[in-house]
C-alpha cells in the first residue's frame, strides 16, 4: 500500500490534533500508511481504549478481529507464575 501523507484540514489531520501529544506521531503514521502492521494494531487498540495501556492488557472484547494481536498482553509465563503464587498461598491457609 503506498504511503499517503495526511492533508492539512482533512478529517484525519483534525483527529490527530485531538489526541494526547505523545501518541500523535504514531497515529499519524498509522493513518497515512507509514508504519508496520504491528504499529497500526497498537494505534487502533490505543485509540479504542482512550490511550489506556492497562485496558488493552485486560481487554475482553474477543470478538474484535485484532484481539489476538493486541499489544501489552501478559505472557503465558507470567500467567503461570501468578497462578503458582495463588495456589501456594491457598495451600498454606
Amino acid at each position: 500500500m503506498p504511503k499517503k501523507p495526511l492533508q492539512e484540514g482533512s478529517r484525519e489531520a483534525i483527529y490527530i490534533l485531538t489526541l494526547p501529544v505523545g501518541y500523535r506521531k504514531m497515529l499519524s503514521q498509522s493513518l497515512s500508511g507509514e508504519c508496520a502492521p504491528r504499529s497500526a494494531i497498537k494505534a487502533k487498540c490505543l485509540s479504542c481504549t482512550n490511550f489506556n495501556k492497562l485496558e488493552i492488557t485486560e481487554c475482553r472484547c474477543s470478538i474484535c478481529p485484532l484481539w489476538r494481536y493486541r499489544p501489552y498482553q501478559v505472557t503465558t509465563k507470567v500467567k503461570r507464575a501468578k497462578k503458582a503464587v495463588v495456589e501456594a498461598v491457598l495451600t498454606t491457609e
